[in-house]
């Protein structure tokens, strides 16, 4: 998915400059993923329900052995709001996880863990404002736009069926997102003119 694909950029980005931990979720294809990286990674497994709940156990078991951690990063607020520390903690946020009715529980819940971050880090101008009518600390919220791998080398003959499939038209546009209800006309403009 595009949240997995973006803390595994970051992850691998930031791991060539220092020492990386990750907690993440078991998948069936692990153990041919995991050998290749340059990072430290613990699975954690069991029924969706019971595994934030493991993993904060396991996270917080690690920050008590492990003094020397200097920040945690989080792809959503549920995978902080377990962990008990005083450590500079930064959490990447995206509409759907915080697109709660204001004053509901689930929207204290948000609320209460992202202003108890150092830092937030929103994937677009739409993610932050939404952010800012729910409730979050306006002071604590960066835009950052989620970036790609680039790809090394493009198939020449794909590559000219496309080129000529564009020749002429102008201006281009380019969008990357799930249809999803909650992505409206405003979201889907605000995206397109982002990306030209």
């Amino acid at each position: 998915g595009g949240m997995q694909n973006l803390m595994f950029g970051l992850t691998k980005s930031l791991s060539e400059h220092m020492m990386v931990k990750v907690f993440a979720d078991e998948h069936y294809q692990q153990e041919k993923f995991d050998d290749d990286l340059s990072f430290s990674i613990e699975r954690v497994g069991g029924p969706k329900i019971f595994r934030k709940f493991r993993k904060a156990s396991l996270i917080n078991n690690y920050l008590q052995k492990n003094t020397k951690v200097k920040n945690i990063i989080s792809d959503h607020w549920k995978s902080l709001e377990n962990i008990n520390t005083k450590i500079r903690k930064t959490c990447l946020i995206h509409s759907k996880e915080i697109n709660h009715k204001k004053d509901s529980f689930l929207n204290k819940r948000v609320v209460k863990v992202l202003n108890n971050c150092d830092h937030i880090i929103a994937n677009s101008n739409f993610t932050k404002n939404l952010g800012i009518e729910i409730g979050v600390n306006e002071e604590k919220i960066k835009v950052i736009n989620p970036g790609v791998f680039p790809k090394e080398e493009v198939n020449p003959k794909i590559e000219e069926k496309i080129l000529k499939k564009l020749d002429g038209k102008e201006p281009r546009l380019i969008t990357v997102a799930r249809f999803d209800k909650r992505k409206d006309r405003k979201s889907t403009r605000l995206n397109s003119s982002h990306n030209q």
